[in-house]
């Protein structure tokens, strides 16, 4: 039996998608089609409905589709109608369920990676889907002392701390109100990249972000060579990681949620990284 799976993004050439999941597939013994879907937003839906009920069994969700794909399916995990964000669909007996593996995997590539946030000072760079699902993760998962949201877009920021900031462990904070909790917080210990920000140029911030030397910069995004926030983050400190660990892992759990398999992850990361 073939199974027919797919992720759909716009822009969605560059996905090294369907590269992991061949790998996945392989170490299960499973046969698989995973194609790359470039869709509009206005097309989503259709796309989304013609693609389960001509046999497909699963697609990953990418920027920007991560928060419009909610309107398309039946069912959903408790923390995607928490966030109102998915990266995974699945056809069920229910319907289409809705899955968001981007906050776990993230937190698995963190401790894959040796990165502790406990007790640590977290900036997000933007306030998407994908941010919505790794700063929910982090909340729920993790004690940090602080973690500041800066969008360029405020209400976006606003909309997060709201949704974010009711019954978590701790409550985020707008980074435009850094100077007030400056005496307690000083430098930023993590800084991650949740925006596609630079991914077709040069990497900026409107805003001076407080660092030290040891500050760690985690881009969410990935590329063949060093991504463009990583090469600005350079110039404060050399602990930069891009997102490839966590797309593997995050990966891993869409796998999982489909086949009921989990694959082994390093070998794929490393295959990636060749």
């Amino acid at each position: 039996m073939i199974h027919k799976l797919g992720v759909v993004g716009h822009p969605v050439k560059h996905s090294l998608s369907p590269k992991i999941h061949r790998a996945f597939a392989r170490q299960a013994g499973l046969e698989i089609i995973y194609d790359k879907y470039d869709i509009e937003d206005a097309e989503l839906g259709l796309f989304i409905k013609e693609f389960f009920a001509n046999g497909g069994k699963g697609l990953n969700i990418t920027i920007p589709h991560k928060l419009n794909c909610i309107k398309y399916v039946d069912t959903a995990a408790t923390a995607v109608k928490r966030i109102m964000s998915a990266n995974t669909l699945i056809t069920m007996e229910g319907g289409i369920f809705a899955e968001s593996t981007d906050g776990p995997g993230f937190l698995k590539d963190l401790y894959v990676k040796e990165i502790d946030i406990n007790k640590k000072n977290i900036l997000i760079l933007g306030a998407g889907g994908a941010a919505k699902s790794i700063i929910s993760s982090i909340c729920l998962g993790k004690k940090p002392d602080s973690i500041f949201i800066s969008n360029r877009t405020q209400s976006k920021v606003n909309e997060l701390i709201k949704l974010l900031g009711t019954d978590e462990y701790i409550t985020p904070i707008d980074f435009s109100e850094y100077e007030m909790h400056k005496d307690q917080v000083r430098a930023m210990d993590i800084v991650i990249n949740a925006t596609s920000k630079g991914i077709d140029g040069k990497f900026s911030w409107e805003d001076d972000i407080p660092v030290h030397e040891e500050t760690i910069f985690y881009d969410l995004s990935y590329s063949k060579d060093q991504t463009s926030f990583l090469e600005w983050a350079s110039k404060f400190s050399n602990n930069g990681f891009d997102g490839k660990g966590m797309l593997v892992q995050q990966a891993a759990l869409s796998f999982k949620l489909w086949f009921d398999f989990s694959p082994s992850t390093e070998e794929v990361e490393e295959l990636l990284n060749e």
